[in-house]
């Protein structure tokens, strides 16, 4: 009886323990992020024909301000001070953003979103053209 009992208590807490979600980090995109690296790809035919990276030359007073009630405060780089602003939406692992001036939203892939990062990344492409935007940005 003790036997069974013991083969018992191991099968459930192996089937307990190996039955446990993995708790991922779930990160609210609400807040003000500050870019930190910047970097674009320009392919032809899919061949990378130039990357350029601005980490270096980024100011530290542009940010993105994602607001709860779905409106967005942009401080552009290079143009501190002269604030864009507009609506945005999350939908699965994609960011959409309209700016106020712009016709329509644009798509942003969600390639990391934690408490104090997030990165995205944007693709276009034309016949045989392709340009890749990522950015960093950081929570403070």
């Amino acid at each position: 009886m003790k036997k069974t009992i013991c083969i018992l208590l191991s099968v459930y807490s192996i089937l307990t323990y190996s039955c446990k979600k993995d708790k991922k980090e779930t990160a609210s995109i609400i807040g003000k992020w500050y870019w930190v690296e910047q970097t674009y790809d320009d392919y032809t035919n899919d061949k990378l024909t130039d990357h350029r990276d601005y980490t270096t030359t980024l100011d530290p007073l542009s940010y993105f301000e994602f607001k709860v009630d779905g409106t967005f405060i942009e401080n552009p780089q290079d143009r501190n001070g002269l604030f864009e602003y507009g609506k945005y939406q999350i939908a699965g692992d994609s960011l959409f953003v309209k700016r106020d001036i712009d016709q329509k939203a644009t798509r942003y892939a969600i390639k990391k979103i934690t408490s104090s990062s997030l990165v995205i990344h944007f693709s276009g492409s034309s016949s045989i053209y392709r340009g890749e935007v990522e950015y960093t940005m950081k929570r403070q």
